[in-house]
């Protein structure tokens, strides 16, 4: 059986939040991945890990998780600056302090 891209896109998706590795980086194929198509994605992932112990590969991993988290995090703050600072410049311009510190500390929070 041959697994859908739908399929193949959710699996590989599951893979990196679970183990934080990629199909490509695996190296599995469809022909290896169509034995595990006819259940569900997440299902499938988790139990390959399991299989090939890839949970037990997680310190090997660490670095790629924490890039990856690094990225999600500048990813976050630029779009932040994006949406949120042409109101703070207007504040700041206008001398609305108290609007300005309620936004700037929405923004804070939302970073926790």
């Amino acid at each position: 059986m041959t697994p859908s891209k739908e399929w193949l896109d959710t699996f590989d998706y599951e893979m990196k939040s679970i183990y934080a590795v990629s199909l490509e980086e695996l190296g599995w194929d469809e022909t290896f991945l169509g034995r595990w198509c006819d259940i569900p994605p997440r299902e499938a992932a988790e139990r390959l890990g399991e299989k090939y112990d890839l949970i037990a590969d997680f310190a090997d991993n660490q670095p790629r998780y924490f890039a990856r988290t690094e990225r999600e995090e500048i990813l976050f703050r630029t779009l932040e600056k994006h949406l949120i600072g042409e109101q703070l410049r207007k504040l700041a311009q206008n001398g609305d302090t108290d609007t300005f510190i309620k936004l700037a500390q929405n923004a804070l929070n939302r970073s926790k």
